[in-house]
């Protein structure tokens, strides 16, 4: 199997923090439509939590990154590909033009929350 010790990262949610169960869930998306289908093994699938605080998921998000790099001795994580999506105003993986977050050069992972 292609994926065997695989490990798969994945932008989970939109600029919303959302549940796994919302129809707008990106990742629920890619569960159907991609891991699924594909037979990719829940161990080898990460996500970054839309059902808590947003704060707290990026933080727990980066840890683990962090904890995965260590155990590969990496510096940082090395993702090997990444799938991201086009929004109607150019943005990619919610990093919304203008939004003060773009600025953030200590955190890897950031709460980027909608602008209203």
């Amino acid at each position: 199997m292609i994926f065997r010790g695989s490990r798969f990262d994945s932008r989970s949610e939109t600029s919303v923090a959302l549940p796994l169960d919302n129809p707008q869930s990106n990742f629920r998306m890619a569960r159907e439509n991609l891991f699924v289908p594909a037979a990719v093994p829940e161990k080898s699938i990460m996500r970054m939590r839309g059902e808590i605080d947003p704060q707290i998921a990026a933080r727990e998000y980066e840890d683990q990154l962090n904890a995965i790099a260590t155990e590969r001795g990496e510096r940082i994580y090395q993702h090997d590909l990444i799938l991201l999506g086009l929004g109607d105003d150019g943005h990619t993986a919610s990093l919304f033009p203008g939004r003060p977050r773009l600025d953030d050069m200590t955190r890897r992972v950031v709460a980027n929350l909608f602008p209203n």
